[in-house]
């Protein structure tokens, strides 16, 4: 059983800890304070991926792992690519924000 979670990919995983964070959430559907399911609907989901993360450390073969890591490279590029664009669009706005923030505080 644990062999087989840890060859789950990172998106199963993911997957895999948001159905037991929902399966969390509506079993608690009859706890009326909110804040309290949230957090155990979170704390359900952090454990649950935690663990599937820790079976796939522990028990997973080194040829597998130097295989995934490969097939993973390409995905932290896009990653990487996205969040540069993202800053700078962010930042491209910066100087409207300023002009913006110096009109504002302009006497008079």
């Amino acid at each position: 059983m644990l062999k087989l979670l840890s060859n789950l990919d990172a998106h199963q995983r993911a997957l895999a800890a948001l159905a037991v964070a929902f399966i969390v959430f509506l079993a608690t559907f009859n706890v009326e304070h909110l804040p309290f399911r949230i957090i155990l609907t979170w704390n359900a989901f952090a454990l649950t991926g935690i663990f599937l993360a820790w079976s796939r450390i522990l028990l997973a073969d080194a040829k597998e792992s130097v295989v995934s890591a490969k097939l993973q490279d390409t995905s932290r590029s896009i990653i990487f690519t996205t969040v540069l664009l993202g800053h700078a669009e962010v930042y491209s706005r910066l100087p409207i924000c300023w002009g913006r923030r110096k009109a504002y505080l302009a006497p008079g």
